[in-house]
Order: structure tokens, then C-alpha cells, then sequence
């Protein structure tokens, strides 16, 4: 893509999520009608899934965005995009995880389109982070099939640098990273 917008991207990020889970909530599974379908082994419940059980509660305090965003700050859980929301009356921060295409392809974009010229490496985030190279107001990582997207929906100044910035958003990928390997 020429002009990355992570919102954007998130929207079909989404809009594929849900394709893929209606589309499995209609096709329960058969064994060809001779019995009953066996129950799902413990790890396909969820809980080990960060992308199914993320607690955003439970992940993140509002401290984790102090400095970066003003109080007062509401978090919550955004289910359509597989991640959680700081805002305040301005301004949202907000946090996407993924595990499949829609997330592989986002991670594409930055690092491999002609729009990786607009990022530049941000260490010490996952395995491998970039950071919008302007302004730091959009990190994308990976740490193995896992990717994470982290972004302040306003272009307004904050009071730090862009690298400092996306450091910031970074350290929001690594929590969901500690909990998802």
C-alpha cells in the first residue's frame, strides 16, 4: 500500500475476524452422522489463545499509557478488532493482535510493500518491530506467528519524541507477547 493507515487496515483485520468466526459457528463439527461429535481437546478453548482470551483488564492499567495520553483514560476491550482501547475526550490508543492472514499481510505492508520506506526498525519490541519513521504514532510487531499493532489515532503532539513514542506503544505489544508465547 502507498498510504498505510493502520486504522484501515484494522477495520478488514476485523471484518475478516468475524467472516472467519461466523463462517466456523455455521459449520459445526460432524462425524458424518454415525454419533455424537467428540468434545475439543483443552487447548483449542481459548485460553491458551491470547487472540480468543485477551483480558485487556487484566493485561493493561491506564498507567501503562500515563504520559502519552491525558486522564481521564478508559480502557476496554474493542471485540472486533481482537484488542483493547485507552481514550480519553481526544484521543485513542489502540491495541490489535492477530494470528492470521489479515495480521501477516498488515506486517507485509511495513516491512516488505513500497510503504516499508515509511517505517524504520524499533528494537527490543517482539522479534522484529517498525515504527511509522514521521511521527512513531504506529508500531507493528511480531514475536513468531503472533503480531501486534499498536497506534495513537491523533497526530496531535504529546510531549515525547517519536521514538519515544513508539517505545511506549511497543511495551504494549511485549505484554501481550509475555502472555502469548
Amino acid at each position: 500500500m502507498s498510504h498505510l493507515k493502520l486504522p484501515l487496515l484494522m477495520l478488514a483485520f476485523a471484518c475478516c475476524t468475524t467472516a472467519a468466526c461466523s463462517q466456523s459457528a455455521n459449520h459445526p463439527a460432524s462425524n458424518g452422522g454415525t454419533g455424537p461429535v467428540a468434545a475439543s481437546a483443552a487447548a483449542d478453548d481459548g485460553t491458551s489463545d491470547p487472540v480468543k482470551s485477551l483480558d485487556c483488564d487484566k493485561l493493561f492499567t491506564t498507567a501503562d499509557v500515563a504520559g502519552i495520553l491525558e486522564s481521564p483514560i478508559e480502557l476496554s476491550r474493542n471485540p472486533l478488532s481482537n484488542g483493547c482501547t485507552f481514550e480519553n475526550e481526544r484521543v485513542a490508543i489502540q491495541v490489535w493482535i492477530g494470528k492470521d492472514t489479515t495480521a501477516e499481510m498488515s506486517w507485509n505492508d511495513v516491512t516488505a510493500s513500497p510503504d516499508s520506506a515509511n517505517f524504520v526498525d524499533l528494537p527490543g519490541v517482539g522479534d522484529q518491530a517498525r515504527r511509522r519513521a514521521s511521527n512513531g504514532f504506529e508500531v507493528l510487531s511480531r514475536k513468531g506467528k503472533l503480531y501486534c499493532f499498536a497506534s495513537r489515532s491523533s497526530n496531535t503532539d504529546t510531549n515525547i519524541g517519536a521514538e519515544a513514542l513508539a517505545k511506549r506503544l511497543g511495551a504494549l505489544c511485549n505484554k501481550v507477547f509475555a502472555v502469548g508465547s
